[in-house]
C-alpha cells in the first residue's frame, strides 16, 4: 500500500512528514492537490497570466492561489485567512517561509 509518507512531493522534495507534534495542521491533505499544480503548472500559469505590480504586500497570482487553495480546503471567509497565515500547510503550498 503507498501513502503519502513514501512518495515524494512534486513541489518541494524536502517536505517530511512526522509525529512529533511540532508545527501541526489539519491540512495536510492540500499537498497532493498541490503536487497535481505543480505537475500540470497551474501556479505558473497564474503567475504568468496575473503580473501587475499593485504596491502591496501581495501580489495578485498570490492572493488568487491562495483563494484557490482556501477554497479547495472549504474555508470561505476572509477571517479565516487570519489564522491560515501561520498555518505550515499553507505556508509550504504558497511558498511563504515557514520560519
Amino acid at each position: 500500500m503507498n501513502s503519502i509518507m513514501h512518495n515524494t512531493l512534486n513541489f518541494n522534495r524536502n517536505i517530511t512528514v512526522n509525529y512529533d507534534g511540532g508545527n501541526l495542521s489539519s491540512d495536510t491533505g492540500l499537498l497532493i492537490p498541490r503536487s497535481f499544480d505543480e505537475t500540470i503548472g497551474f501556479s505558473k500559469l497564474i503567475e504568468k497570466s496575473f503580473t501587475g505590480d499593485t504596491g502591496f504586500k501581495h501580489t495578485q497570482a498570490d492572493v488568487i492561489k491562495q483563494l484557490v487553495y482556501t477554497t479547495i480546503a472549504g474555508y470561505h471567509k476572509d477571517d479565516d485567512f487570519d489564522e491560515l497565515r501561520d498555518d505550515p500547510i499553507f505556508k509550504e503550498i504558497l511558498g511563504k517561509s515557514t520560519h
